[in-house]
């Protein structure tokens, strides 16, 4: 009968169980923090993407000849956002419109923007108002902002 050698021929062997432990009790905050780190990044690609289609949407609603308000263009964007982010609040949305020139839009009235003019809007919002994780400092703070700009039918 063959007989199989002992798992740990010499007793010196037996104290390296306990190394594995405290090595993954260290790497284990690091990898905890990479991957958290790592969703945070994603999420605010994505806050970024959708800021970037409510500012398309909003411009393509103001550049057509029969909308005539600002008011109109920032319920559109702010209905937008809060369909992809629930429970938001309005107050971390910001939409402001400009003419070719740079100017504010007077009185808010985009019919006094003549046909073939270009008009700007930008879409800023607050990302600490649709974080996941509030607790990575590296994103706190941050206003995610992009401007479109069209040309009024």
């Amino acid at each position: 009968m063959k007989r199989h050698p002992k798992r740990f021929p010499n007793p010196r062997h037996c104290d390296r169980k306990g190394a594995a432990v405290v090595e993954f009790a260290i790497v284990l905050p690091l990898i905890a923090l990479i991957l958290l780190g790592s969703i945070d990044v994603g999420q605010s690609i994505y806050v970024a993407q959708v800021v970037n289609e409510a500012s398309r949407e909003a411009a393509r609603q103001a550049a057509r000849f029969d909308t005539t308000s600002e008011d109109v263009v920032r319920t559109t964007v702010r209905s937008f956002i809060r369909n992809n982010f629930a429970g938001m609040s309005d107050a971390a949305v910001d939409v402001s419109f400009t003419n070719s020139a740079g100017d504010p839009i007077a009185s808010g009235d985009l019919s006094a923007i003549s046909s073939g003019s270009a008009l700007s809007v930008q879409v800023a919002l607050q990302y600490d108002s649709v974080r996941w994780m509030p607790g990575i400092p590296f994103f706190g703070g941050r206003t995610i902002a992009t401007t479109t700009i069209m040309r009024r039918e």
